[in-house]
């Protein structure tokens, strides 16, 4: 017998755990939100976050738990999905991880950028490649030119080669594994939750 999947209304809280992403910005909700699309027992809610420095991420994401947009106590998750970008040092990084475990915030870094997760549904790669770098690649994979709002185009079998390259490039599991290590991000771990319900 099938089961039926209740979905989150105003009446009740007894329905599938959302996954809220917080991103740092456009690229980061686009693909979540087609993710979201190719998904069926979870649900994926990104969020822009909108500001840079960590204490206002939280700060940001504080926001959406005080308005009870995300409900942890009751299953909801909220993962902040952001770049290493020149932005932190391995103190902050330290900070800001502690920070998100005392409110139960999954903090999931990339390093250098969103677009290192995003090259790794086309290729494996270990150099350093900069931001232009980065999106000139994307755009030889696609053919045309990248941009950020747009996205790329994915289904899930290339989310699960992305997945495995990522893990290849950081078999460590700490943020601040990923701050050391360029090219890197932790999405595979967070990839890994959603594909493992499906």
């Amino acid at each position: 017998m099938s089961r039926t999947t209740k979905y989150r209304s105003s009446k009740t809280r007894e329905e599938t755990p959302l996954l809220f992403v917080m991103g740092d910005g456009e690229s980061e909700c686009k693909y979540f939100d087609d993710l979201n699309g190719m998904v069926k027992r979870i649900r994926i809610r990104p969020r822009e976050l909108g500001v840079t420095g960590w204490q206002k991420i939280i700060e940001k994401c504080d926001g959406h738990v005080t308005s009870r947009e995300v409900d942890l106590k009751h299953g909801d998750r909220l993962a902040i999905v952001t770049d290493e970008d020149g932005r932190y040092d391995s103190d902050s990084i330290t900070l800001f991880q502690k920070e998100c475990d005392r409110k139960g915030y999954e903090l999931m870094l990339s390093n250098k950028s969103f677009e290192v997760w995003l090259l790794m549904h086309y290729e494996s790669f270990t150099v350093p490649y900069t931001q232009d770098e980065l999106e000139n690649k994307l755009t030889e994979h696609l053919g045309k030119e990248y941009r950020k709002s747009n996205g790329i185009p994915f289904n899930i079998s290339m989310v699960r080669f992305a997945r495995d390259n990522s893990e290849r490039n950081l078999p460590g599991k700490s943020n601040l594994d990923c701050f050391r290590t360029n090219p890197s991000t932790r999405l595979h771990l967070l990839i890994d939750d959603i594909l493992d319900k499906e």
